[in-house]
């Protein structure tokens, strides 16, 4: 894989996250909003990635909460799947699931919620990384 490949698996933060091969049951499907942790790391190609247009990042969020429910965007997104020994999600399919639309208020209010509770799991995230840290720090002190 050269650079230029490489660019193309940089994660940006505030990009819907897509498993788009692998089992179902497994991570097919199930969209996550990638935090400032997962900014500028390089993952999978078989990742799809969801970026906002510029001019719509309030209904974007709405979107992105659509598609990482586990009650609808993931049994929306796992039924495009196809292929028998590694299912796969086409990206041109997802193109064509309906999003409900419901007054902007209400999409700005779910998407501002969701956006939040990004940032408190990001948040969470970082404070377990620092528990783990501080065990695995602790634990090296006793078996020196």
């Amino acid at each position: 894989m050269n650079s230029k490949q490489l660019d193309k698996c940089v994660i940006s933060t505030d990009t819907v996250l897509v498993p788009c091969s692998g089992e179902y049951g497994g991570v097919l499907g199930y969209g996550m909003l990638a935090g400032p942790l997962m900014n500028g790391k390089a993952i999978t190609q078989h990742v799809l990635r969801i970026a906002a247009k510029k001019d719509s990042p309030a209904y974007f969020y709405y979107v992105a909460a659509f598609l990482c429910s586990d009650n609808f965007g993931y049994h929306l997104m796992a039924s495009t799947r196809f292929g028998k020994d590694i299912p796969e999600i086409d990206p041109n399919v997802l193109k064509r699931i309906p999003i409900p639309r419901l007054e902007t208020s209400a999409e700005k209010r779910i998407g501002d919620i969701f956006k939040r509770s990004s940032v408190l799991q990001e948040k969470a995230n970082q404070l377990e990384n620092t528990a783990i840290s501080l065990i695995e720090q602790e634990y090296e002190k006793l078996i020196v």
